[in-house]
């Protein structure tokens, strides 16, 4: 939870996390089935919708499934319900398998059996690719620590997203209710690495952000979020 009693949006993220572990795992496509196989999952794109953020002491319950493959990509859709059914955010997410020691992406059709059930989406489709951040407006150094890493030894996708609002001024989360975050996965980040976290003010209540290698000047990932006015409520 955060200063006002929602849920963080890194907290929502690691929640869909655990769900799709468990999801594929029942799939027979989960860590332990691909690792059998010399494979890792890898996450490429993030779009998170939220219509209010879970409040404290509210019961929420997630919902996740597979909406959709073809030769490359696995798509993975999740909405979150209060106790009385309404929306109060979804997610789409893209997906796909690479081999533990080359790390190239292998066809679906070489480790995935099993076919959607359901076309259904939780969002719109595919958004346009993110712009890259061209003016610091904000800028924050980090370093990788061992709370950030996963079971495959890098960055976890959540942390990346607490780095990213990590990367905003206080002020800024006072004065400002996040309402949507896409995110792009472009690279890997191992231990120890010093990294930069930047941000782009490029409207009101738009935001770029980045998370960048600086001794190669490589995105590891971008970033594009949406804001609503605190005044607005939550």
């Amino acid at each position: 939870m955060d200063f006002n009693g929602v849920a963080k949006c890194e907290s929502l993220c690691q929640f869909m996390q655990e769900s799709a572990w468990h999801h594929a795992e029942h799939l027979g496509v989960g860590y332990a089935q691909l690792v059998g196989k010399g494979l890792m999952w890898v996450l490429s794109r993030l779009s998170v919708t939220l219509a209010r953020a879970p409040r404290w002491g509210e019961t929420v319950r997630l919902r996740t499934w597979m909406s959709g493959r073809d030769r490359l990509f696995c798509y993975r859709d999740f909405r979150f319900v209060d106790q009385d059914e309404c929306v109060l955010g979804a997610a789409t997410t893209v997906w796909f398998a690479v081999d533990q020691r080359s790390r190239r992406p292998q066809r679906t059709d070489s480790y995935l059996s099993v076919e959607p059930q359901t076309n259904e989406r939780a969002g719109e489709g595919r958004a346009p690719a993110i712009p890259a951040v061209q003016v610091r407006d904000h800028e924050r150094p980090c370093r990788v620590g061992y709370g950030d890493l996963d079971t495959n030894g890098h960055v976890s996708n959540a942390t990346y997203v607490g780095w990213l609002l990590d990367g905003l001024p206080l002020a800024h989360h006072q004065a400002a209710v996040l309402r949507s975050l896409e995110i792009e996965y472009l690279a890997e980040a191992f231990g120890d690495e010093a990294l930069s976290v930047v941000c782009e003010e490029v409207a009101d209540s738009a935001l770029l952000h980045a998370v960048i290698r600086e001794g190669e000047g490589v995105a590891l990932c971008r970033a594009r979020t949406s804001w609503l006015s605190a005044s607005a409520g939550t």
